[in-house]
């Protein structure tokens, strides 16, 4: 992310020195970067790699932190009283796509986590409310953005450390938490919001805490507002991030009563965020977690489903044969190994039984 810094501060006229001093890198390494084209840069690999390759450039950003964000100090205890909360599923990364989906065992079922989860609830006004001013504070104007809460009884619930390539928006209530951002420890307090881009981040074990947290987790992807805004720490510095970070707070956060209504895209984005029936066609896009986790989708049209042998025919002849009788779609059980043989071959002997 340091590279991309780098870039910006020198796209945006910031002499060789000053982009040193607030990267805190030798300026040679600022000369071997700061005029390169972000897309040519080549990516290290690390944890989650499949993940961190394909993110696009605009998943990259500094880390936010709010404090004291919201002031309701009933919002925690009424959630976990009113949410209906089940027990989350273990998930993984697809290996050929990145995309989020259930882990099973070696007997075909899926792992229990340790946190409890829930999609965004309606009819809840104080959390309306705080989400609400989430959006206008966070500048989220995604209108596919997606809202999901997470929620630790106690200490020895955790989240192992993962990453997403698209933006996150986290409020945190209830007891204390550490939240690990790139191996770095953040203690989150009730009410703290913390936005942050393709970091590997997670919730750690903490045995001594006895109190119950709960996550409200925004999904989204940035607009032009927010990639404007994604370097802050180096583009305005430290100093002035933190005297923005008062006024907003000062402004917008002295309860979710008083804060400001969102503009208007922000108000179309968090409508769109409460709406389970609104589109959402970004592909691998973040599922429900009744999708995701449950397996629940909605009613699907009837079809008819066929199985069918095709001995030593040509593919394409049996494809050109399946689209003669209307077939519309075809679902290939293969292993990829098989399916890349079968393409070298232009055979699909013994694909069928």
């Amino acid at each position: 992310e340091d590279r991309l810094k780098a870039i910006a501060l020198c796209r945006r006229g910031f002499e060789k020195a000053a982009v040193s001093a607030r990267l805190g890198r030798p300026e040679r390494w600022v000369q071997k970067w700061w005029k390169q084209e972000p897309s040519l840069l080549k990516r290290p690999h690390g944890a989650q790699d499949r993940v961190f390759q394909k993110t696009p450039l605009d998943g990259f950003r500094d880390l936010e932190l709010t404090r004291g964000l919201v002031r309701d100090p009933t919002l925690f205890d009424r959630l976990a009283r009113e949410v209906h909360w089940r027990q989350g599923r273990v998930m993984t990364r697809d290996t050929e796509t990145g995309e989020l989906v259930l882990r099973f065992d070696k007997f075909g079922n899926t792992i229990a986590a340790s946190r409890k989860v829930a999609d965004c609830p309606k009819g809840i006004q104080a959390l309306d409310d705080t989400l609400r001013m989430v959006f206008q504070r966070a500048g989220i104007r995604d209108p596919q953005a997606r809202v999901v809460l997470n929620f630790y009884e106690d200490g020895a619930k955790t989240l192992n450390a993962h990453r997403h390539d698209y933006w996150t928006c986290l409020v945190s209530l209830g007891a204390p938490r550490v939240l690990q951002v790139d191996n770095r420890p953040y203690a989150m307090e009730d009410g703290d919001m913390i936005v942050f881009g393709t970091q590997m981040h997670g919730v750690p074990a903490m045995p001594s805490c006895t109190g119950g947290r709960i996550s409200l987790v925004v999904f989204f992807h940035p607009d032009r507002d927010n990639l404007e805004r994604r370097w802050r720490s180096v583009l305005w510095g430290e100093a002035a991030a933190e005297e923005d970070d008062v006024a907003q707070i000062g402004a917008c956060c002295r309860s979710t009563s008083d804060a400001d209504d969102p503009d208007a895209e922000a108000l179309v984005a968090f409508n769109a965020a409460l709406d389970a029936g609104a589109t959402r066609d970004r592909r691998y896009w973040r599922r429900t977690n009744a999708e995701l986790q449950f397996l629940e989708y909605p009613t699907l049209p009837e079809a008819t489903v066929y199985t069918v042998g095709c001995g030593a025919l040509a593919e394409a002849d049996f494809l050109a044969g399946l689209a003669r009788h209307g077939v519309q779609q075809l679902w290939d059980l293969r292993a990829p190994e098989v399916v890349r043989e079968s393409l070298r071959s232009g055979l699909c002997e013994g694909h069928f039984h």
